[in-house]
């Protein structure tokens, strides 16, 4: 057997869920505020601009990438010069 270790972005590839909801951190409100940020940057890095729908640029409004569209941020491309209002759902 062959061990293999990984180095990846803890932003990108971790949080954790040990608390209750409404727990400061580690609770299911921060990693659900944890995917919203990397689908964000998913979104950014792909051309696209995310604000709220009040016009402000809030981090904390929840963005989501349907992982039957994208599951790393793959084939976004065709999202570039697109802007979304948050909160928002990217389905196929």
């Amino acid at each position: 057997h062959k061990v293999v270790a990984l180095q990846v972005p803890r932003e990108d590839e971790f949080a954790p869920v040990k608390n209750a909801p409404g727990a400061a951190s580690e609770s299911p409100d921060t990693a659900r505020q944890l995917f919203s940020a990397l689908c964000r940057r998913r979104l950014v890095a792909a051309g696209a601009s995310v604000t709220r729908s009040d016009g402000t640029d809030d981090a904390a409004d929840l963005v989501e990438i349907d992982a039957a569209l994208s599951y790393a941020g793959e084939g976004l491309e065709h999202l570039a010069g697109k802007e979304f209002k948050t909160p928002v759902l990217i389905r196929p």
